[in-house]
């Protein structure tokens, strides 16, 4: 594979929906005599943009590592609260990507066996920095906001580095447009 540049690289695209784009498919379910609409709006936006997309809670395997807005738990239900990063490793069999909680937070379990391990990468959130909606005015303890550079090698992040969308704006230029 080629790197990022003037070669003819060009990355793949992919969305992994989460809890708020998930609410048009609970709305459509009590809701009848919408049922499809609003789905297939959605699906028209992000494949026409030339995307890829993930339902809610599915992950979206790359390179053996799950890339998901929250994985489901044992109990069936997304894995929650304020350990939700160091549960979502200690109950995996492999490394994960996730971003429900906006928070910015790493976990490395080991696992029994020769270096067996499993590491979760809570992302934050990539909002303009302290951008916060309205609905989350009084969720944002611990809110982080940036980006995200990972290595994957042999089915693990392997490397991970994470830059401040203040540090992103400063180099490349507001995102707020």
């Amino acid at each position: 594979m080629t790197r990022a540049g003037g070669d003819g690289f060009k990355p793949e695209e992919h969305i992994t929906l989460g809890n708020h784009e998930h609410r048009i498919w609970t709305h459509e379910d009590e809701a009848p005599h919408v049922v499809g609409m609003m789905q297939s709006y959605l699906d028209e936006v992000i494949t026409g943009a030339g995307w890829t997309y993930s339902p809610y809670r599915l992950p979206y395997m790359l390179g053996g590592v799950g890339f998901v807005h929250i994985p489901t738990g044992l109990n069936g239900k997304p894995v929650g609260g304020k350990t939700s990063t160091n549960i979502i490793a200690r109950d995996s069999v492999h490394d994960w990507v996730v971003g429900h909680t906006h928070r910015r937070e790493i976990a490395s379990v080991a696992k029994i066996g020769l270096d067996q391990r499993v590491t979760c990468i809570n992302l934050g959130t990539a909002l303009p920095e302290g951008h916060v909606e309205d609905y989350a005015k009084l969720s944002t303890t611990g809110w982080w906001w940036g980006a995200w550079e990972l290595e994957i090698y042999a089915g693990r992040i392997t490397d991970h580095h994470a830059i401040s969308m203040r540090r992103l704006e400063e180099r490349y230029g507001d995102a707020s447009g």
